[in-house]
């Protein structure tokens, strides 16, 4: 009896909208240090693991995006991973807000301004204390947007994007995304997607919306869609650009 309350339990905790779920989450076990998206490792390292079988140099002059970093979870188990596959001059750049989620027309409906709020003192001493080399991270503060990207420009050599992560739910952030991503994405650029099937899997939605424009923009740009990994991620690769 127990058993299967248990397993109806689950099954309806799964069935949840992910700010559901993050509530849940939050108000039952206080803040530890995990993602809310537990397929997402499993996309990180499958996305590593396939860059490296493609050659010894798949990762050369290229480095790991973040965007949504949340408490940092995804980001340091990034970095972990990378020093078994990427060379030691490899990077993993997270980038967030770390004040939650802007304000959205499109997804305003299912999302709230704040939503998955993290400071950067939180999220940097979360990864200090989980033993993240603060050599091959670096963190990038604030809202997306075109403002936002040519400051960062101006200050930082942002390399080629061999893996990319767009952890950022809703429809405006994720085409800001990738518009900073267009002159940094290469043929063989891994994109996971970790939000591309929420709401329904909706072409009216969030990043998979975000994307369809993103592509009517530039239509040479080409994915090859690789794997789905969980209720909600997609994983892609870079075909043309």
């Amino acid at each position: 009896m127990r058993s299967a309350l248990l397993h109806q339990l689950r099954n309806a905790y799964r069935g949840l909208p992910k700010p559901a779920r993050h509530f849940l989450r939050e108000i039952t076990t206080g803040r530890p240090f995990v993602t809310l998206s537990p397929h997402l490792p499993i996309a990180i390292h499958g996305a590593f693991q396939r860059m490296s079988e493609r050659s010894e140099d798949a990762f050369a002059d290229g480095a790991y995006y973040e965007f949504g970093v949340y408490r940092g979870y995804s980001l340091w188990f990034a970095e972990q991973i990378s020093r078994e596959y990427a060379g030691a001059n490899f990077t993993c750049l997270g980038f967030d807000s770390f004040r939650g989620l802007p304000a959205s027309t499109v997804d305003g409906s299912v999302y709230d301004t704040g939503d998955f709020a993290a400071g950067y003192d939180e999220v940097v001493a979360n990864l200090h204390a989980h033993g993240a080399d603060f050599q091959r991270l670096r963190l990038f503060q604030g809202f997306y947007g075109q403002e936002l990207f040519e400051d960062l420009a101006r200050d930082y050599d942002f390399p080629p994007a061999a893996i990319c992560t767009i952890d950022v739910d809703i429809y405006e952030s994720c085409l800001e995304v990738l518009r900073f991503l267009h002159d940094r994405l290469r043929v063989g650029s891994i994109i996971i997607f970790d939000d591309y099937n929420d709401m329904g899997a909706s072409d009216e939605h969030g990043e998979r919306r975000a994307l369809q424009t993103y592509r009517l923009a530039h239509p040479t740009f080409s994915l090859r869609h690789l794997r789905d990994v969980g209720p909600e991620a997609a994983v892609f690769e870079v075909t043309a650009i």
